[in-house]
C-alpha cells in the first residue's frame, strides 16, 4: 500500500474508530439506565419510577405556578392543550404510583390536589375559552363540547377521589361527569366536539375513562353510557382497511380519518379503565398491524421496538404524532408503553422500553431522573405510562351524593 493510498484511508479509520467508540459509549448509556418490561411489571423498577416522579414533582408541581410548558413556537391552542396534558398526565401517573406504593399516597394525594388549583386557573382553560368563546365551566347545562379540557379536568378530579381525596371537588366533578354523560349520548356517533365542529376520538376516550372512575368513586351508573358507546358506536369508529380506532370524525361519522398509531394507542390507554374487554380486543390488533423493530433480539438484549405511525410505513405525521423518523411514531411508541404494561405483555413491553432509553437517554442527579431529549409533556406521559394499572374504591372516603342520571337517553 503505498503513501497516498495510506493517507486516504486515514480519515474513514478515524471516523470508524470514532463511530465505535460512540456506539460504545452508547450502549453502556443505555445499560445503566434501561429497565425491562419484567422489571417494570415485577416491582423492581422502584428507583426508576420514583426518581422520575422526583424530577416531575420539581419541574410541574414547585417550580411552574402558571403552566409547566411554554413552547412559544406552538400555536396558542396546542400550548394549551400541552399545559393540560402535563398536569392530566402526572396526576394519573401520580394515581398509578398511589396504588403501587400505598405507603406514599398521601403525598401523590397531594400534588393531584395543586395540580387540580392549577388547571383550574384560566391560563390553562384560555385556549378552550378561545375556540368556543365561552368558559367550559360555565356552561355545564349545555350541549356544547369543550371535550379536551372538562375530560382532562374530570380525570384529575376523579383520580383525586381515588387516592382517598376529601369532598372538596365532589359536586364538581358531579356536575362535569353529567354534562359530559350527557354530551356524547345525544351526539348521533357518541364523540362529542372537542372544539367546534372538531370531533375526536382520543379525547372522548378520556371522557369515557374519567365517567368509569366517576362510577368507582360515587357509585354512579355511567357505566351504561360506556356501553352504549361500545355497542353502538365502537364498531363504527374503526378503520376498514386495519381494524383499529380512527383519529377523528365528521357529525354523525359521514367521513372518517384514517387510523395511525399515535391517536389509537392513547385511546387504548384511556380505554383501559373505561372498557377493559374492548381493550384487549384493539391492543391486539394495534400490535398487530403497527408494530416495528428498530434493533432485532441478540442475546441479553431484548431487542427495540416501536409502533409506526402509519399502516404503509411511511413517514406522514403531525403536532399530535410527534417527529416520525423513518415511519416510527414518537408519541405512538411512547403511549405504546402504556399499552403493553396494562396488557401485560412483557416481550413488548421491553422492546418498547429499549426504544425509549435509547431515542430518549437517561440522566440521573440529585435524585432525580429524566429523559434528556423529552419535554416536560412527554415526561410526564412516560411516566403514565410505565405505571400503568388498574384502579378501584379501595382507598375511597365518605362522598357527597351524586344528582341521579337525569336524561333517559343515557340509561337506554
Amino acid at each position: 500500500m503505498n503513501e497516498k493510498t495510506k493517507k486516504r484511508l486515514l480519515p474513514t479509520r478515524v471516523w470508524l474508530i470514532a463511530f465505535a467508540l460512540i456506539v460504545a459509549f452508547k450502549v453502556v448509556w443505555v445499560s445503566i439506565y434501561y429497565v425491562s418490561g419484567e422489571q417494570l411489571l415485577d416491582g423492581r423498577a422502584t428507583d426508576d419510577l420514583l426518581h422520575r416522579q422526583a424530577f416531575l414533582r420539581e419541574s410541574i408541581t414547585i417550580r411552574n405556578d402558571e403552566q409547566p410548558e411554554k413552547q412559544t413556537w406552538l400555536p396558542p391552542r396546542f400550548q394549551g392543550e400541552w399545559a393540560v396534558t402535563s398536569c392530566s398526565m402526572y396526576s394519573m401517573a401520580l394515581c398509578n404510583l398511589g396504588f403501587l406504593y400505598p405507603e406514599k399516597r398521601s403525598s401523590f394525594l397531594e400534588e393531584v390536589r395543586t395540580l387540580i388549583e392549577r388547571v383550574r386557573q384560566k391560563s390553562y382553560s384560555q385556549f378552550d375559552i378561545d375556540a368556543w368563546n365561552e368558559d367550559p365551566l360555565s356552561t355545564l347545562e349545555s350541549d356544547r363540547g369543550h371535550v379536551w379540557y372538562l375530560a382532562h379536568l374530570n380525570l384529575m378530579l376523579t383520580s383525586y377521589k381515588l387516592l382517598g381525596g376529601d369532598t372538596k371537588y365532589d359536586a364538581l366533578t358531579h356536575a362535569i361527569s353529567a354534562a359530559l354523560a350527557r354530551r356524547i349520548s345525544r351526539d348521533s356517533a357518541m364523540i362529542a366536539e372537542t372544539y367546534p365542529n372538531e370531533r375526536y376520538l382520543p379525547d372522548n376516550s378520556v371522557l369515557l375513562s374519567s365517567l368509569k372512575c366517576h362510577d368507582i368513586a360515587f357509585g354512579t351508573h355511567y357505566d351504561q353510557v360506556i356501553q352504549k358507546w361500545r355497542k353502538t358506536a365502537a364498531p363504527e369508529l374503526l378503520d376498514e382497511n386495519t381494524g383499529t380506532l380512527v383519529f377523528a370524525i365528521t357529525e354523525g361519522a359521514a367521513r372518517k380519518s384514517r387510523s395511525r398509531s399515535s391517536g389509537a394507542a392513547f385511546s387504548l390507554v384511556y380505554l383501559y379503565h373505561a372498557d377493559p374487554e374492548f381493550f384487549d380486543e384493539q391492543y391486539k390488533q394495534l400490535r398487530s398491524v403497527f408494530r416495528a423493530w428498530l434493533l432485532p433480539p441478540a442475546g441479553f438484549f431484548p431487542g427495540a421496538g416501536a409502533l409506526k405511525e402509519n399502516r404503509d410505513g411511511s413517514w406522514k405525521g403531525d403536532i399530535d404524532s410527534g417527529p416520525v423518523l423513518f415511519g416510527i411514531s414518537t408519541s405512538g411508541t411512547g403511549f405504546g408503553v402504556g399499552c403493553a404494561r396494562a396488557a401485560g405483555d412483557t416481550e413488548f413491553l421491553s422492546q418498547l422500553l429499549a426504544t425509549a432509553e435509547i431515542a430518549g437517554s437517561s440522566v440521573d442527579y440529585n435524585g432525580q431522573r429524566h429523559y434528556l431529549l423529552a419535554p416536560l409533556v412527554g415526561e410526564a406521559i412516560m411516566l403514565a405510562m410505565k405505571t400503568e394499572t388498574q384502579w378501584d374504591a379501595r382507598y375511597v372516603v365518605a362522598s357527597s351524593s351524586p344528582p341521579a342520571i337525569p336524561d333517559e337517553s343515557i340509561k337506554h
